[in-house]
Protein backbone atom coordinates (compact mmCIF):
# COMPACT_ATOMS: atom_id res chain seq x y z
CA UNK A 1 0.00 0.00 0.00
CA UNK A 2 2.89 2.36 0.69
CA UNK A 3 4.18 1.78 -2.83
CA UNK A 4 0.95 3.08 -4.36
CA UNK A 5 2.23 6.60 -3.78
CA UNK A 6 0.27 9.30 -5.59
CA UNK A 7 -1.36 6.60 -7.77
CA UNK A 8 -3.57 6.01 -4.74
CA UNK A 9 -5.51 9.18 -5.56
CA UNK A 10 -6.42 7.79 -8.99
CA UNK A 11 -8.22 4.84 -7.36
CA UNK A 12 -12.01 4.87 -6.95
CA UNK A 13 -13.21 6.75 -3.84
CA UNK A 14 -14.21 3.53 -1.99
CA UNK A 15 -10.68 2.15 -2.40
CA UNK A 16 -9.16 5.43 -1.19
CA UNK A 17 -11.45 5.38 1.83
CA UNK A 18 -10.50 1.79 2.56
CA UNK A 19 -6.82 2.71 2.56
CA UNK A 20 -7.51 5.59 4.97
CA UNK A 21 -9.36 3.23 7.33
CA UNK A 22 -6.36 0.93 7.36
CA UNK A 23 -4.13 3.72 8.60
CA UNK A 24 -6.22 4.17 11.73
CA UNK A 25 -7.72 0.75 12.34
CA UNK A 26 -6.08 -2.33 10.84
CA UNK A 27 -2.46 -1.27 10.44
CA UNK A 28 -2.35 -0.98 14.22
CA UNK A 29 -2.84 -4.75 14.33
CA UNK A 30 -0.40 -5.42 11.49
CA UNK A 31 -3.22 -6.40 9.13
CA UNK A 32 -4.39 -5.50 5.66
CA UNK A 33 -7.95 -6.46 4.71
CA UNK A 34 -7.77 -6.85 0.96
CA UNK A 35 -11.45 -7.07 0.02
CA UNK A 36 -11.63 -3.47 -1.26
CA UNK A 37 -8.14 -3.13 -2.70
CA UNK A 38 -6.90 -6.55 -3.81
CA UNK A 39 -7.48 -5.78 -7.48
CA UNK A 40 -5.10 -2.79 -7.23
CA UNK A 41 -2.23 -4.71 -5.62
CA UNK A 42 0.58 -6.20 -7.75
CA UNK A 43 -0.61 -9.74 -6.97
CA UNK A 44 -4.29 -8.78 -7.27
CA UNK A 45 -5.19 -10.57 -10.48
CA UNK A 46 -4.21 -14.12 -9.43
CA UNK A 47 -5.73 -13.59 -5.97
CA UNK A 48 -8.99 -12.32 -7.48
CA UNK A 49 -9.10 -15.33 -9.81
CA UNK A 50 -8.44 -17.70 -6.89
CA UNK A 51 -11.20 -16.07 -4.81
CA UNK A 52 -13.66 -16.45 -7.69
CA UNK A 53 -12.70 -20.11 -8.00
CA UNK A 54 -13.09 -20.99 -4.32
CA UNK A 55 -16.49 -19.31 -4.03
CA UNK A 56 -17.95 -22.23 -5.96
CA UNK A 57 -16.37 -24.91 -3.79
CA UNK A 58 -17.86 -26.70 -0.81
CA UNK A 59 -18.06 -25.56 2.00
CA UNK A 60 -17.95 -21.98 0.66
CA UNK A 61 -21.02 -22.43 -1.59
CA UNK A 62 -21.19 -18.83 -2.79
CA UNK A 63 -20.36 -17.12 0.51
CA UNK A 64 -18.13 -14.08 0.41
CA UNK A 65 -14.48 -14.85 1.05
CA UNK A 66 -12.17 -12.09 2.27
CA UNK A 67 -8.41 -12.18 2.60
CA UNK A 68 -6.33 -10.49 5.24
CA UNK A 69 -2.60 -10.19 5.21
CA UNK A 70 -0.93 -10.14 8.63
CA UNK A 71 2.56 -8.94 9.43
CA UNK A 72 3.24 -12.14 11.36
CA UNK A 73 1.54 -14.75 13.54
CA UNK A 74 1.64 -12.46 16.56
CA UNK A 75 -0.29 -9.79 14.62
CA UNK A 76 -2.89 -12.39 13.63
CA UNK A 77 -3.28 -13.59 17.20
CA UNK A 78 -3.50 -10.04 18.56
CA UNK A 79 -6.21 -9.09 16.07
CA UNK A 80 -8.25 -12.24 16.78
CA UNK A 81 -7.97 -11.82 20.57
CA UNK A 82 -9.06 -8.19 20.27
CA UNK A 83 -12.15 -9.16 18.24
CA UNK A 84 -12.99 -12.03 20.58
CA UNK A 85 -12.85 -9.72 23.59
CA UNK A 86 -15.15 -7.22 21.85
CA UNK A 87 -17.68 -9.98 21.07
CA UNK A 88 -17.47 -11.33 24.61
CA UNK A 89 -18.00 -7.87 26.09
CA UNK A 90 -20.97 -7.23 23.80
CA UNK A 91 -22.45 -10.64 24.61
CA UNK A 92 -22.13 -10.02 28.36
CA UNK A 93 -23.75 -6.59 28.04
CA UNK A 94 -26.66 -8.00 26.05
CA UNK A 95 -27.07 -10.84 28.53
CA UNK A 96 -27.29 -8.47 31.50
CA UNK A 97 -30.03 -6.38 29.87
CA UNK A 98 -32.42 -9.28 29.22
Amino acid sequence: MRNLGSHRYKLPKPAQSWIDQHKTRLIYFGAIATDQIVQYLPFGRPWTEALSFVKGLTPIDGREVNIRIYRDFSALRSYQVHNFRQLLHKSLEEGSTT
